[in-house]
């Protein structure tokens, strides 16, 4: 038995998170959780996460902060920021809070938010729902959305660069096209 299950799951919250098989690849510290490259089965925690050229066979699970840099990922699911350059999600990724990707990958993305932002992004479908009024999803660059986008809730805004595309349908948004 590894050290880190031997320790009760609060105790691990309260010192600022807990990893599950992070191996050597990543290291925590209070609060913070930093993984370089390497692979890993799980990464999960409470508090700011950020990956260098890691990947991740199995789930990510951060709630906080989460910056990912030329990273893979299978499933994630994020409860606050996140931040990804140059990354690849091979299964569903959730949100709830604040999205930016650069040159990033995506499966279907399903997202509580009222703001994101995918700049030369590739995406297979969205859902994206909000608690308050005027979400806004901006595709910059070119980013292309290959399946529907569905807004759930209050009715939202696609502010589209003019070399971005959507391949699939819109539900409950307007399209206000851009010149960036």
């Amino acid at each position: 038995m590894s050290v880190i299950s031997m320790i009760p799951y609060a105790a691990l919250v309260a010192a600022g998170g807990f990893s599950l098989d992070a191996s050597t690849t990543c290291h925590t510290y209070p609060g913070m959780m930093r993984c370089g490259i390497g692979e890993v089965e799980h990464i999960s925690f409470v508090g700011q996460v950020s990956t260098m050229g890691t990947q991740v066979q199995k789930s990510t699970d951060v709630k906080g902060l989460f910056s990912a840099n030329q990273s893979t990922f299978h499933d994630v699911d994020i409860h606050g920021k996140a931040d990804m350059h140059q990354c690849q999600v091979g299964g569903d990724f959730n949100i709830s809070g604040y999205l930016s990707s650069d040159r990033c990958h995506f499966g279907s993305i399903s997202a509580n938010s009222n703001r994101i932002k995918l700049t030369d992004t590739v995406v297979d479908s969205m859902q994206i729902r909000s608690d308050s009024t005027g979400p806004e999803l901006h595709l910059i660059g070119k980013t292309e959305v290959r399946g529907n986008i569905d807004f759930l809730g209050y009715p939202g805004k696609i502010f589209c660069s003019k070399s971005s595309s959507i391949q699939g349908q819109v539900y409950g948004a307007e399209v206000i096209f851009i010149n960036t």
